[in-house]
């Protein structure tokens, strides 16, 4: 599926142009769920919890 992933490369050469080098990106697959009536805050609660630990660590 890496070869589908337009959005990475195309931010890193964004942010590389603004001077940004240093970026980390997380996905959240699934999120066709959200259509067909998944909760979007019990959806995002594991994905932004990996967010929040990455930015501790930093």
């Amino acid at each position: 599926m890496s070869s589908f992933n337009f959005v990475e490369p195309y931010l890193r050469s964004v942010f590389g142009f603004l001077g940004v080098t240093d970026a980390t990106f997380r996905t959240a697959g699934g999120t066709a769920a959200l259509n067909h009536g998944q909760d979007r805050d019990a959806f995002l609660a594991p994905h932004l919890q990996v967010v929040q630990s990455h930015a501790q660590a930093i």
